[in-house]
C-alpha cells in the first residue's frame, strides 16, 4: 500500500501522538507462557535465546526498564549481526502482533492511525527509524529520510492486519 500521510512516533517524545507504537511502551503480553512487559523486552530476550546466551536472557526477563533491557540486549554473547538481521524483523513483527492482539485498548488507540504510514522518528536510528526528528522538515518527505523506517513499516503492517485493512 502506498501511504501519502504519516503518523510520527518515538518513545522519547513526551507529546507523542501514538506512544503505544513504541517498543518501550509498557503493555504486558504473553508468548509461549512467558510474560513480557513490552516488545523491547521480547526482542532482546529473543536475541539472547537465539544466540544461546541464557544468562543474558534471564537478566532481560528480570529487568523492568526497557532502556536496561536494550542495554542487556547489546551485550548478548555469541551475537552474529548477519543472522540477527535475517530474523529481527520477524521477531519484532511477532512481538507487536501479540502486544496489540492481547491488549484491545491499545489496539483501539492504534487503529486511529489507519490510512497512514507509521514512522519512527528516532534521530539516531537509520535502520529501525528514519534518522530524523518529527519536527525536521525532511521528515515530511520520504525521499529525504535518513533511515529505513523498518520499525515503522512493521507496526504499520501489524496495524493493517489486526484492523482488517489488508
Amino acid at each position: 500500500m502506498d501511504y501519502s500521510k504519516f503518523t510520527f512516533f518515538w518513545e522519547h517524545q513526551a507529546d507523542a501522538v501514538h506512544p503505544e507504537c513504541s517498543q518501550f511502551y509498557k503493555s504486558p503480553f504473553i508468548i509461549d507462557r512467558i510474560e513480557f512487559s513490552c516488545t523491547e523486552q521480547w526482542m532482546h530476550w529473543k536475541k539472547a535465546i537465539t544466540f544461546g546466551d541464557q544468562e543474558t536472557a534471564q537478566r532481560i526477563l528480570k529487568t523492568k526498564s526497557p532502556f536496561d533491557q536494550k542495554k542487556s540486549g547489546r551485550e548478548v554473547a555469541n551475537f552474529n549481526a548477519q543472522i540477527w538481521s535475517a530474523i529481527a524483523v520477524d521477531i519484532v513483527f511477532r512481538g507487536n502482533i501479540e502486544k496489540f492482539s492481547q491488549n484491545p485498548d491499545l489496539l483501539q488507540l492504534f487503529s486511529q492511525s489507519k490510512g497512514t504510514l507509521l514512522v519512527e522518528t528516532a534521530p539516531k536510528d537509520s535502520i529501525w527509524g528514519i534518522g530524523l526528528v518529527a519536527s525536521d522538515p525532511r521528515a515530511l518527505h520520504k525521499n529525504q529520510w535518513q533511515g529505513q523506517n523498518l520499525f515503522g513499516n512493521i507496526v504499520t503492517r501489524v496495524r493493517d492486519i489486526l484492523c482488517g485493512v489488508v
